[in-house]
């Protein structure tokens, strides 16, 4: 089936249509960039020295509603604050052995905005990629969870999901080198018949894995066409282990990409027509850890959610209320291919313009169509005239443009 958004032809679902129209084929710098985002302050230090406070998360003013559709009673919320009262611990540096959610509470339940909604879980806060570092600061009161900080958010995460190691260790494993991104979705590692531990292990996009110092045969398995990681594993005492598995070469890249705007897009397409998962929900990404992950693969360290990658970026041009239609193009005509472009809880990336209509490539929940609602649900690509559900088109909705990418 053929059928597409509201001005979207089947050639511009590729990104060579795009870096076709171009002209900028430099390729940046990206420690200046990490080094202008970082001076905005929105991230932790994950650092022996560092303060961890512990946060009491607050309730809902809002009714939620569990995955039965059942309204949470007080009763309930009564619950899940109790169990999510943390007993603090010395900081302990530790990572994710695989890709996890991060909650507001210390509770897998769901807090969804209607009996209906299957989308919008309001305790669900991130997801953390696997081997990401985090330092944990507490424990929740059945034991079961873990208060952790990462370098971008804090909040709970599954205790089997975490295994911790030493402070000298931590750091040692943090500046691994070499290393490879995961550049394409859904990869898995080979399978291990000698290892269960790290057989057909799921590595999600973006991920980064330290390189095995020895490429060699590896469970009498030839290493042609792999590449031979450390994979991150918890052991009994919930202390860290480092083992080799081999992932093929074409889902890997050695190093960063190169930090260019053809990265960028060709990044960006990889996850064309994946889900949207609201805080990373269903091992896939929503809006802003879209944005980030397409830039992570370049080695940018960019903040998680929206509003704050916003304020981060390091150029940026302000939309102000009332600017028309035409005032508001020329304005996305000093921007490029693999720019960011900010709406109120919402960012994308910016493609380019043609014959006047700007488009862009974005992971969003959808669009309205003659008064009716048109959910989408994915990355895909769209114009920026499409309505939001106020009647205002995405482009009317804009409040800046910026770029990552700056000389």
């Amino acid at each position: 089936m053929d059928e597409q958004l509201p001005g979207v032809s089947v050639e511009m679902l590729c990104p060579q249509y795009w870096m076709s129209r171009c002209q900028d084929g430099r390729v940046y710098h990206v420690d200046a960039c990490n080094k202008r985002i970082a001076q905005s302050g929105p991230l932790y230090s994950l650092t022996q020295v560092a303060q961890f406070p512990i946060v009491k998360p607050t309730r809902p003013s809002e009714v939620r509603f569990d995955e039965q559709g059942r309204a949470i009673e007080d009763v309930g919320w009564d619950f899940i604050e109790s169990v999510s009262r943390v007993r603090t611990c010395s900081p302990t540096p530790g990572f994710a052995v695989e890709s996890t959610d991060l909650r507001r509470f210390a509770v897998a339940t769901p807090a969804f905005q209607s009996a209906a909604d299957k989308e919008f879980d309001l305790i669900q806060d991130t997801a953390l990629h696997t081997f990401e570092p985090l330092v944990v600061a507490g424990e929740s009161q059945d034991g079961h969870w873990l208060y952790v900080y990462t370098t971008t958010y804090r909040g709970f995460v599954a205790k089997q999901s975490v295994a911790v190691t030493t402070w000298d260790r931590f750091e040692q494993l943090r500046a691994s080198t070499p290393f490879v991104v995961v550049t394409k979705p859904f990869t898995l590692s080979q399978p291990q018949p000698y290892d269960a531990t790290v057989s057909h292990r799921w590595l999600e996009f973006a991920a980064v894995l330290p390189l095995a110092e020895r490429q060699e045969a590896l469970g009498r398995q030839h290493v042609l066409g792999n590449v031979c990681v450390l994979l991150p594993v918890r052991g009994n005492d919930g202390e860290l282990m480092m083992r080799p598995a081999y992932v093929r070469q074409a889902d890997v890249h050695v190093g960063w990409l190169p930090f260019k705007r053809e990265s960028c897009v060709s990044m960006a397409f990889t996850l064309l027509h994946e889900r949207y998962g609201w805080g990373g929900r269903l091992g896939v990404h929503d809006c802003s850890s879209f944005t980030r992950d397409v830039y992570r693969t370049m080695g940018v360290e960019l903040p998680r959610d929206a509003a704050v990658q916003e304020t981060a970026l390091p150029w940026r041009i302000p939309f102000a209320t009332g600017l028309t239609r035409r005032d508001r193009c020329r304005r996305l005509e000093q921007l490029h291919p693999g720019d960011l472009l900010y709406m109120p809880g919402h960012t994308m990336i910016y493609l380019g313009s043609i014959q006047g209509t700007p488009y862009v490539i974005h992971d969003f929940a959808g669009y309205v169509e003659e008064g009716t609602e048109i959910p989408i649900n994915q990355v895909m690509v769209s114009t920026l005239d499409i309505q939001t559900k106020s009647g205002a088109t995405y482009l009317e909705k804009l409040s800046s443009a910026g770029a990552v990418m700056v000389q």
